[in-house]
């Protein structure tokens, strides 16, 4: 019988800097392997958010814990950037991850902004980043909350072609 293993106070206070969530990745280099995570997920004390990051509490992840999941799951280079920075300050009404060293912009949008004008403002800024020789992929939130796993193989492809390692 293996002994038990909880989650150490290093582990739990990287998640709660990160909104409650954390990479498998990160949580078996604090020394939280698969049997144990296997146990709390299996006992509804963590559950999982998207493909391999997990949330370690039992209730709905939140806004930053999503935001979060997302800039771990797009891997060392991604970031917040734009509006999405600005709503961790109160605002709300899209966000946007730039690869700056691959060449490659994902904008998650929402609909606010994004009718009327706001589409030729977007049009006129993805158009842009074409003439600067970047690649723009665009998702809204029914693909970003309820196909997640396949937005980060999208844009893991993507950041391939230019040589991101994961």
């Amino acid at each position: 019988m293996q002994e038990r293993v909880d989650p150490s106070p290093e582990l739990l206070q990287l998640a709660r800097a990160q909104g409650g969530v954390i990479p498998v990745a990160q949580a078996e280099l604090l020394g939280f392997g698969r049997h144990p995570r296997q146990r709390l997920l299996g006992t509804g004390q963590w559950h999982r958010v998207e493909c391999s990051v997990l949330a370690v509490q039992s209730f709905p992840v939140l806004w930053d814990g999503r935001a979060w999941a997302g800039v771990l799951l797009g891997g060392r280079d991604a970031r917040l950037a734009g509006p999405a920075a600005a709503h961790l300050h109160g605002r709300r009404h899209r966000r946007d991850v730039r690869y700056s060293a691959y060449g490659v912009v994902v904008e998650l949008d929402g609909r606010l902004g994004h009718e009327g004008l706001g589409r030729f403002r977007d049009m006129a800024r993805d158009n842009g980043a074409v003439l600067d020789g970047e690649v723009t992929l665009r998702y809204g939130s029914a693909e970003v909350f309820g196909e997640a796993c396949l937005v980060a193989r999208q844009v893991g492809a993507v950041l391939g072609g230019p040589g991101w390692r994961g």
